[in-house]
């Protein structure tokens, strides 16, 4: 086996190979991890406390659920195709709605991105700001027709103000909220 020359150098002027190393292996204190349940103190014990929190007024929190849940989204492709066949749609800068109406209403929500928009990450971020938007006016609505939100390419460069201001001058547009109703 070739050593560098450096090395071999210095091993023959100062005299030494290796010889300051011990060959006995010493046992290091090494410490088994346990997952436990007392190991994050900021963790509360039981995984429903931390949700009757959210929505208990005592707490300054507001009590109406915020959240979007799963009955409040449209989810089948007929429920688009429909909507998209009814031909009720308002264009706006960051967005076109489209509206859905039938037996089974229930103001739901159904968000598009097509490849248009941009690849799979900036699809996603224009539906995730577009079902923001509409959550946090989806409280607001007196209406209970379905709704489809598509993204234009344009939602990827907008500050969010503009985002939400055209979500409602859309919605007013459609008479979901008050103000200006299309006809």
């Amino acid at each position: 086996m070739r050593q560098h020359g450096s090395l071999i150098g210095l091993q023959r002027k100062y005299g030494y190979y290796e010889t300051g190393l011990s060959t006995i292996k010493q046992e290091t204190a090494t410490q088994t991890r346990f997952s436990r349940t007392d190991g994050n103190r900021r963790r509360t014990q039981d995984p429903g406390e931390a949700t009757s929190k959210a929505a208990d007024p005592a707490n300054g929190l507001k009590s109406p659920d915020q959240r979007l849940p799963r009955s409040a989204r449209l989810r089948s492709n007929r429920d688009f195709q429909e909507a998209y066949a009814q031909r009720r749609r308002v264009i706006g800068c960051y967005m076109v709605l489209f509206i859905r109406s039938g037996p089974d209403n229930a103001l739901r929500l159904g968000v598009v991105a097509s490849r248009r928009v941009g690849n799979a990450v900036a699809r996603a971020r224009a539906k995730r700001r577009l079902r923001e938007a509409f959550r946090r006016v989806r409280h607001d609505i007196r209406d209970n027709r379905d709704v489809v939100l598509v993204a234009r390419r344009s939602i990827l460069r907008a500050c969010w103000k503009n985002v939400e201001s055209d979500l409602q001058r859309v919605l007013q547009k459609a008479g979901f909220l008050p103000g200006k109703r299309r006809d």
